[in-house]
């Protein structure tokens, strides 16, 4: 039997790097190693803060072709978000300190990111909590795994895409003083998370609401022109396509809220787009019972008129 390999490089010495891992391959009956899979995520948000908890499944899962003892190369987690969908920035490492995990990495050890927490049921053994960030604002991210690698092949990291999320920070339930809130307000135009989108996908945040109320929106001169049942535990942004569209946003599942915001997107009962004008809203606790109101104004641009 005769095999052929297409290899290429940028220059010379790619190129035979290149023919040298076809060649290793080959060698080895193209049983390569493979990096371990990410961890089990769970992602949490609160005001201007994501929180992060994983599990340490891969630590456990062998790679066969490894010289690590029981074949157990794992070595460190890595911690990624961002504002840019496709290309989240690292904002943290985590990895092993002892022998023979000690030559990849930073050598922090789990000390710090470890906190055992049961959510739904799940124990999650790390938590980290990135803070300091923009509430209305979607961030996307996710938390890889990377193995030791060897003298043959570099260190292996698991895809992104495999527990890739998108999370909204603002206020939790019980966070912040005061009552229910509308940003940014006044909504000039657009917001900055609606910058270069069509106007049907522009929205605004309700913020502070009870864990299950009716929300409604009023004009001055007392026409409804919006309502809905807003439930925290249920809501994942479907009510605003700017947000989060599961036709198109395929890369990661519905985002991340705090339980206690809701994202309208401008558009009323009617189907029409909501006018500039002073507006009111009323938000109807269905649990401790109570309304609270406030007011919103909207300028739009001339073009959207």
């Amino acid at each position: 039997m005769v095999e052929f390999a297409l290899v290429g490089g940028d220059d010379d010495v790619a190129f035979r790097k290149s023919a040298d891992y076809a060649q290793f391959a080959a060698d080895i009956d193209y049983h390569l190693p493979s990096a371990p899979p990410s961890p089990r995520l769970h992602v949490a948000t609160g005001e201007r803060r994501v929180d992060l908890y994983w599990d340490d499944s891969p630590e456990s899962v062998p790679d066969e072709t490894s010289a690590a003892p029981g074949h157990l190369d794992f070595e460190g987690y890595r911690v990624y978000l961002g504002l840019d969908r496709q290309h989240p920035v690292r904002v943290g490492q985590f990895d092993l300190g002892t022998a023979p995990h000690d030559t990849t990495g930073f050598n922090t050890g789990f000390a710090a990111i470890q906190k055992d927490t049961l959510i739904d049921g799940h124990r999650y053994r790390y938590h980290q909590a990135i803070t300091d960030l923009r509430d209305g604002l979607s961030y996307f991210g996710a938390v890889t795994s990377y193995d030791l690698g060897d003298d043959q092949i570099e260190s292996l990291e698991s895809g992104i895409g495999q527990n890739k999320f998108q999370a909204v920070p603002s206020p939790a339930p019980g966070e912040g003083s005061g009552g229910p809130i509308v940003f940014p307000n006044p909504y000039r135009v657009e917001a900055a998370w609606d910058r270069g989108t069509l106007v049907r996908d522009h929205y605004l945040w309700f913020a502070r609401l009870p864990r299950r109320c009716v929300l409604r929106i009023y004009t001055l001169a007392g026409d409804r022109v919006f309502e809905t049942h807003f439930d925290g535990a249920t809501d994942h942004g479907e009510s605003a396509r700017g947000l989060f569209d599961p036709r198109q946003d395929l890369d990661t599942g519905p985002p991340a809220l705090s339980g206690a915001s809701f994202a309208w997107d401008l558009i009323t009962e009617q189907g029409q787009a909501l006018a500039t004008g002073l507006y009111v809203f009323s938000v109807e606790d269905l649990v401790h019972g109570g309304v609270r109101r406030g007011k919103f104004l909207v300028v739009k641009s001339d073009r959207e008129r």
